[in-house]
């Protein structure tokens, strides 16, 4: 993906084909909601440290905007080599939530109060079938192909 001005761009590369789309979202609007998921993560309040239940919900919009357009591609993928740009190079995209149903299937569950909101089992993560790395430019990706097996 790539940000132009407050425009995202992504593109999809396979073996068999290539394909771009302009995502629907704006940079600034991204940045946003990158900021909202990490303070659910960690965050500071009077000088503490704060962690709250992820927003699983938000996850699944962040995913639906930027891998909507390839998620029927995506779902047979075993390996994703992702280059964020903007808000997305501070959230790993594992952390995305891929579909609605796990999504309200946690927020019946989260009802029930107590810590119920901090059980994620069920939630399906962009990364929990497949591995997912992060190559943050095309010429690192390169770099790191030529290396040598350490």
């Amino acid at each position: 993906m790539t940000a132009a001005g407050d425009q995202i761009y992504a593109i999809l590369v396979t073996p068999t084909a290539a394909r771009a789309v302009s995502i629907a979202t704006s940079a600034k609007q991204l940045a946003e909601q990158v900021d909202a998921l990490r303070d659910t993560i960690s965050t500071v309040e009077n000088g503490k440290r704060m962690t709250y239940a992820f927003d699983v919900g938000l996850s699944h919009q962040v995913y639906t905007q930027l891998f909507g357009p390839f998620d029927a591609q995506l779902r047979g993928v075993k390996h994703l080599i992702f280059e964020p740009d903007g808000a997305m190079l501070r959230l790993p995209a594992n952390l995305l939530v891929m579909d609605q149903a796990s999504v309200d299937a946690y927020k019946r569950r989260s009802a029930a109060g107590g810590d119920a909101e901090f059980d994620f089992r069920g939630i399906q993560w962009f990364g929990r079938d497949r591995d997912i790395s992060t190559s943050v430019s095309p010429r690192a990706f390169a770099q790191l192909r030529s290396a040598p097996r350490s």
